[in-house]
């Protein structure tokens, strides 16, 4: 029996290849066919990875510590400390390799090649057949662990080679291989991973061609340009807790803390250590009575891909003042400044003519403007906010003092509050709004807020005043900041025009939209449109008309009413 005719060795020849980066990595891979083919098939197949962009994909996750200590009671003249500890944990979750090149058939038998079709497999990293290429121990084809396959690239017409040709096949796929643990793999990324691949065809003659798995590596960093969910936004808050006047905020904090509101942007694994301290203050902060420190740790991932978002983390805190010298009293509970825009819109449309006359045959130009004006918007500024109204002690279940009214005061006016129910300490609630702020100046500053408490039995109660900041405000919201802009001729007098034979013609990118179909432009700013009309034609009825041309400005979210503005034209048509 005639023995199959075996290659006499393989290259090993690899390049490291970057992903990212379009480099060719050719892996000579020696191949036999099957054994009673042998004498007329043999065949070697080159396989050139051109192109490897490789992507990480990044999880986040919020651990916080339990807080130190949970629940705590202690006299009013002491300080409460709490010590909080939250790690927030980046991972490696998989990375994605798009892939991309081709292999070369070359036909050393004496039958013309064909291929039909077949795949290039990659073996996952780390595995047996690893260490057999590294060592040059020869292996069969296959993967010890998992595997990912590319498709040969199929054709209406096979790639073929006649004996002692080539035949080409390209290949392009993409694969995820998930994070594997081992101690060459660190948080940042995989260095790698180290992987094979083995290419197996078909042909068209019934012959199956399979190469010898070779070992090349990808060298995949952090920072790249495609990582996904490689940075956040950490963010730790003070909130208030399900009760509001049973919330308590800390007066200072000592350690690394991220400051309430700002969030910090980190790039890896993170924890965070701080102590924040409470203090009870007469007149303002609930005695004898439970009160939660909570805060709630978040993230905002940026570009986070396919790694589902990390679920806030909230931990609370439980503390108790006792041994209170208080008496009844009232508190701001938070003070809201807003600042709104309001826009007013202008609109003009003029022609340079009122009347025309052309005659039969010929051509007259009317040139029409429309001009949509924005002046500067006006700024109005506002404070909302709450006054709570404290019985005496705030103890639980004590008597709600008996409010008569609430007046806030400063910023150059002052409103009335509306006193809710009270809570279940028996603390009210008393929210105030539309508190105006005069100002002369261009733009509001920096103030306090005062208000007065009077009971039905006529005792009054005065609050500590609270500041308040416009300055590091943005405006919240700009009325009427956008506008639709339409321009139309008036459908009765046009069409009377058609009929009679008067070409009316103008260019549709100079002119705003015509508005019959329910188009409109949208403008943010000023703005100005000059354009022509073409009237007239061969085909024009001698006689008068009348063009009325209108265009109209509705702005958006606003309390200002649509605006219109329109212009005029007779045309006389003569010569008939």
């Amino acid at each position: 029996m005639r023995q199959p005719h075996r290659p006499a060795g393989r290259s090993t020849a690899r390049r490291r290849v970057t992903g990212g980066a379009a480099v060719a990595l050719l892996l000579l891979l020696a191949v036999a066919a099957a054994p009673q083919r042998a004498a007329a098939q043999d065949v070697k197949a080159a396989l050139t990875l051109d192109r490897a962009v490789a992507e990480n994909q990044y999880a986040w996750s919020i651990l916080p510590d339990r807080p130190t200590p949970l629940s705590l009671k202690l006299p009013a003249g002491q300080t409460a400390q709490v010590t909080y500890t939250t790690k927030y944990q980046r991972r490696l979750l998989s990375t994605k390799f798009t892939v991309a090149g081709f292999v070369n058939f070359t036909n050393r038998g004496n039958l013309p090649l064909i291929v039909s079709g077949g795949q290039v497999t990659i073996c996952n990293g780390f595995f047996a057949e690893l260490n057999a290429t590294t060592k040059g121990a020869p292996i069969n084809a296959g993967c010890s662990g998992s595997s990912y396959s590319i498709p040969l690239r199929r054709s209406l017409n096979p790639p073929k080679s006649a004996p002692g040709g080539q035949a080409v096949v390209p290949f392009e796929g993409t694969v995820t291989v998930n994070r594997i643990t081992a101690p060459t793999i660190n948080g940042n990324g995989i260095n790698g991973p180290v992987a094979t691949a083995y290419v197996d065809a078909y042909l068209t003659t019934g012959g199956r061609v399979v190469s010898t798995p070779q070992r090349f590596s990808f060298d995949i960093s952090p920072g790249q340009e495609n990582n996904r969910g490689e940075t956040a936004i950490a963010y730790d808050d003070f909130v208030t807790g399900p009760i509001a006047p049973l919330t308590i905020f800390p007066v200072a904090t000592s350690g690394n803390k991220i400051p309430d509101g700002l969030g910090l942007k980190i790039e890896d694994t993170n924890s965070y250590t701080y102590t924040a301290s409470f203090k009870y203050v007469d007149g303002q902060t609930p005695c004898n009575v439970p009160l939660t420190a909570a805060n709630t740790q978040r993230l905002y991932v940026q570009d986070p891909g396919d790694a589902p978002l990390p679920e806030p983390a909230t931990t609370a805190v439980t503390i108790t003042f006792t041994d209170c010298k208080s008496k009844s009293g009232g508190r701001f509970g938070f003070i809201t400044p807003t600042a709104r825009l309001n826009v007013t819109w202008g609109l003009k449309k003029t022609a340079n003519v009122t009347s025309l006359r052309v005659r039969r045959g010929e051509y007259a130009a009317v040139r029409y403007r429309v001009e949509a004006t924005r002046p500067p918007p006006k700024a109005a500024y506002s404070l909302s906010g709450a006054v709570f109204v404290s019985p005496k002690d705030g103890v639980l279940g004590g008597k709600p003092l008996d409010v008569q009214s609430v007046t806030v005061s400063g910023a150059g006016g002052s409103v009335k509050a509306a006193c809710q129910l009270a809570g279940p300490d028996n603390h009210q609630a008393c929210p105030f709004e539309g508190l105006k702020y005069a100002t002369t100046g261009l733009a509001p500053v920096a103030g306090e807020l005062r208000a007065e408490i009077v009971l039905k039995d006529g005792s009054r109660i005065s609050v500590p005043p609270e500041r308040f900041d416009f300055t590091k405000l943005a405006p919240n919201f700009v009325i009427g900041r956008k506008a639709e802009i339409t321009d139309t001729f008036s459908g009765p007098n046009l069409d009377a025009a058609n009929a009679a034979g008067l070409a009316v013609d103008w260019d549709r990118d100079l002119k705003p939209p015509g508005g019959t179909d329910g188009v409109a432009l949208t403008i943010e700013d000023a703005r100005t449109f000059d354009y022509a009309v073409r009237l007239g034609g061969p085909a024009a009825k001698c006689g008068r008309y009348r063009l009325t041309n209108t265009a109209r400005l509705a702005p958006i979210n606003a309390t200002q009413a649509p605006i219109t503005a329109s212009a005029d034209v007779s045309v006389e048509v003569y010569g008939c």
